[in-house]
């Protein structure tokens, strides 16, 4: 998990009954360390609600975006590499929101071990520090494992957060050889867990 989304998770989580903390926090912890945690046609979600902004941070195997794990070779997988960034970029057109919220993407952050190291994306310029994620970037190209993914964060402002009682994601659309996605929310009144799929892709807050 990007170190600063997980402040703002963890942040959260803390005005929560200290159990239900400790318990969705062993959850989440297991799943990031979990052997299966890469796993083909499978990404994870985290979802921050406050105030007035929803926070998604998108974490997911290369082969569900482009179809490959290995640095792009031909002109062909740089290509598809490209289009895969255009499309992640897209966070107006990944989630869907409920009438009335007014909600305005802000920020969309692409990362990936694939993408050419002048070419990472941000959809909006800010004064974060990315050379963590940079250094994970490295780590991840030079591993001997073989395993490559796409990360993304997206930032909303909204004007009703009152009325944010779902959302859908749209992502199946863009890419179709996600065959589900599991996702973490924590919001002020609680948190949740579900697995999404292209069949069932919303997200209800309760």
């Amino acid at each position: 998990m990007h170190k600063n989304f997980f402040l703002k998770f963890f942040n959260l989580l803390l005005v929560l009954p200290a159990l239900t903390c400790v318990a969705f926090l062993s959850v989440a912890n297991a799943a990031e360390n979990s052997p299966e945690a890469h796993e083909h046609g499978v990404g994870n979600l985290n979802i921050v609600l406050q105030a007035d902004e929803i926070e998604f941070e998108l974490e997911i195997p290369s082969e569900n975006i482009v179809g490959f794990e290995h640095l792009p070779e031909t002109q062909q997988e740089k290509n598809k590499v490209q289009e895969a960034v255009s499309k992640l970029r897209q966070g107006n057109r990944l989630f869907a929101f409920p009438k009335g919220t007014g909600c305005r993407l802000e920020k969309a952050d692409i990362d990936s071990s694939l993408i050419g190291e002048d070419s990472h994306s941000h959809e909006k310029h800010d004064n974060h520090n990315h050379d963590d994620s940079h250094q994970h970037q490295e780590e991840e190209t030079s591993g001997g494992g073989g395993h490559s993914e796409f990360s993304a964060i997206y930032h909303f402002d909204c004007d009703k957060m009152d009325q944010m009682n779902y959302v859908i994601v749209e992502f199946f659309s863009f890419f179709p050889s996600t065959e589900k996605i599991r996702v973490q929310f924590v919001h002020p009144n609680g948190q949740g867990a579900i697995e999404i799929t292209a069949g069932s892709p919303k997200v209800v807050f309760r």
